[in-house]
C-alpha cells in the first residue's frame, strides 16, 4: 500500500519541467528519464556542463556507495525580508531527479487550485554506475506543512518552480 502511495504522489510532478529560456534544456529532469542505457545523463536532457561535472564527481566515489555528495544551494544566500510573497502550503508529492543539473528532490505543494515546485538538495539516485546523493538540512517530507519566502524568479516557462533555500527561505512547520 505504502509503494502505491508514493507512485501516486510522484505522478504529482513530471519528468520535465521546461526552461523559460528559447531553446535551453530543461529546467527539470525527473531521475526516471535521465540517465541513458550506460548510466550517463542524457544529452537530449543535460547541457555538456552538467553531463561533465557529473562525471568528474563520480571519479571522488565515496566509501558508502554514493559516487557524488553534493550539499546546499546554488542560489545566491538572501534573506527572507527581501522576499516578494509568503506562503504557507502542503507538500503533496516528491520525485527525485536534477534541477539545473543538481541532484535533488522536486516538491509538489498546492496553494489554491495551483501545483507548485520546489527544489531541495537531498537525494539518493540509484543508477548503473553507482548512486548519487545529495544531502541539505530541512528537507521536507510529503505530508508536511512548510512556509517559503519566495525572493527568486521562478526559472521555469510555466513559472512553477519556487526557488528556495532551505532554513533560509523554506521552513518546515512544525506538527499540529
Amino acid at each position: 500500500m505504502l509503494a502505491i502511495l508514493i507512485f501516486l504522489a510522484s505522478m504529482v510532478i513530471p519528468d520535465t519541467i521546461a526552461s523559460a529560456l528559447p531553446n535551453a534544456k530543461p529546467v527539470w529532469v525527473s531521475a526516471e528519464v535521465a540517465f541513458n542505457d550506460k548510466g550517463d545523463l542524457r544529452k537530449d536532457l543535460f547541457n555538456d556542463q552538467d553531463i561533465q561535472s557529473l562525471a568528474f564527481l563520480r571519479a571522488q566515489k565515496k566509501s558508502d556507495g554514493c559516487a557524488v555528495y553534493i550539499g546546499g544551494s546554488c542560489m545566491e544566500i538572501r534573506h527572507a525580508i527581501d522576499a516578494t510573497s509568503l506562503v504557507q502550503a502542503d507538500v503533496v508529492g516528491a520525485r527525485q531527479g536534477f534541477y539545473a543539473g543538481l541532484p535533488g528532490t522536486l516538491f509538489a505543494i498546492r496553494v489554491v487550485d495551483r501545483t507548485f515546485y520546489v527544489f531541495v538538495n537531498t537525494a539518493r539516485i540509484e543508477t548503473p554506475k553507482g548512486m548519487i546523493c545529495a544531502e541539505t538540512k530541512n528537507t521536507p517530507s510529503i505530508g508536511d506543512r512548510i512556509e517559503l519566502y519566495a525572493i527568486f524568479d521562478a526559472p521555469d516557462a510555466a513559472r512553477s518552480i519556487i526557488p528556495v533555500i532551505p532554513g533560509r527561505t523554506m521552513f518546515v512547520l512544525p506538527a499540529h
